[in-house]
C-alpha cells in the first residue's frame, strides 16, 4: 500500500512522536553515542501541536491509518524530517520531502533553504539537492549533551 502524504492535523501527535523516537533509536544510533540517543529519543507529543500553533508547518506520511513519518519547516529552515525505519528506502521519504519543499516554496519567496543534518541523514539531503556548508554542533535542551551535525543549504533557481 502507498503512503499518503498530507498536512498535519491535531490528533497526529502520538504517531509523530513514535515515528520520531523510532527513527532516532533505530537509525541514528549507528552514528551517535547511546548517551545522546537516550536524551534525544524522548519525545513529548504535545510539542508538535504547540509548534504548529507557533508557525511551524508539518506534513505527515500515513499508511494504514498510522503515522509513519513527518517533516516540518519554519521560517527558512527545514526544521525536522523523521521516518519510521520500516519505511526507509521505499520512496516515502522522497515523496514527503517533495511535498514539503513544494509547500515551502509556494508559501515563501525564499531563494534558499537551510537545515542542520545529522550524520545519518546527510546522504539523503545531498540526494535532495542540499550542499554541505559547514560542520557544526547541536546542543540538546539540557545544555550539556551535544552531537555533531552538518549545516546544509539548498539554493532554488527561480
Amino acid at each position: 500500500m502507498t503512503a499518503i502524504i498530507r498536512p498535519y492535523q491535531p490528533g497526529d501527535e502520538l504517531g509523530m512522536a513514535f515515528a520520531h523516537s523510532q527513527s532516532i533509536l533505530q537509525l541514528c544510533s549507528r552514528d551517535y553515542p547511546a548517551e545522546a540517543i537516550v536524551k534525544w529519543a524522548v519525545k513529548k507529543p504535545e510539542k508538535y501541536l504547540r509548534n504548529s500553533q507557533q508557525g511551524e508547518t508539518f506534513w505527515v506520511a500515513e499508511q494504514n491509518d498510522q503515522i509513519i513519518g513527518f517533516a516540518a519547516w519554519e521560517k527558512q529552515e527545514l526544521s525536522g524530517f523523521y521516518l519510521h525505519p520500516e519505511y526507509v528506502g521505499q520512496g516515502v521519504g522522497r515523496r514527503l520531502f517533495e511535498v514539503l519543499e513544494q509547500d515551502y516554496r509556494a508559501k515563501t519567496n525564499a531563494t534558499a533553504w537551510q537545515l542542520e543534518s545529522t550524520i545519518t541523514a546527510k546522504p539523503f539531503y545531498e540526494a535532495m539537492g542540499f550542499a554541505t556548508v559547514a560542520a557544526a554542533t547541536h546542543t540538546f535542551r539540557d545544555g550539556v549533551t551535544t552531537i555533531p551535525v552538518w549545516k546544509m543549504l539548498k539554493t532554488f533557481v527561480k
